[in-house]
């Protein structure tokens, strides 16, 4: 299995003792900024997609068919996408190793999702609500109250539970939900985890 960790940032501040209850407020990307960082980048599709002010499904399993084609000419390609149980959004998939040196892999990787992914991605999560698998959740929740912070009031995703702690106990949470995706459901591929 592989971890994908990807946190909100988060500026610091002192740490508050855990209540349960929310105590910051994780600020979402505006479509419009994403917009503009594509476009400052030359990656005019991503950034007609986004002008639109919402990203569809049909949109994001568009732009991974624009990353299966970049890897492929690349002479890699992808793994199949699957739903992530993380957030019931995103679909994550992977660049196979083993036909070419990790660095071609890794150096492909990111020059195909920047071109035709990434900010579409996160225009996507922006668009829709996350809402984290029961099973997977649960044992976050007692992994993060093992850990010190309890949790407390309505908590459908990994957004909610990191407005429960610092910026600087980010790390315990994407911790907690990557322990708790894997004892729970050991088959999965990969673990993205984005708040």
């Amino acid at each position: 299995m592989v971890a994908i960790v990807v946190i909100g940032v988060g500026g610091a501040c002192a740490r508050p003792a855990p209540t349960g209850e929310p105590i910051r407020v994780i600020e979402q990307l505006e479509i419009a900024e994403l917009e503009r960082r594509a476009r400052e980048h030359g990656w005019t599709e991503q950034a007609d997609v986004l002008a639109k002010g919402y990203v569809t499904r049909a949109d994001y399993e568009q732009a991974i068919d624009h990353v299966r084609a970049c890897a492929e000419d690349g002479g890699n390609g992808i793994s199949e996408p699957t739903l992530s149980p993380i957030d019931n959004l995103t679909l994550e998939f992977g660049f196979p190793v083993g036909a070419m040196d990790d660095e071609v892999i890794w150096d492909l990787s990111d020059r195909c999702l920047q071109r035709w992914h990434s900010l579409v991605e996160t225009g996507y999560q922006v668009s829709h609500e996350a809402v984290m698998d029961a099973d997977i959740l649960a044992a976050s929740l007692t992994c993060m109250a093992d850990a010190g912070f309890p949790m407390v009031g309505e908590i459908r995703n990994a957004r909610d539970m990191a407005a429960r702690v610092s910026p600087e106990d980010g790390e315990v949470l994407s911790d907690c939900i990557v322990e708790a995706a894997m004892q729970v459901r050991p088959d999965l591929p990969m673990v993205g985890v984005a708040w």
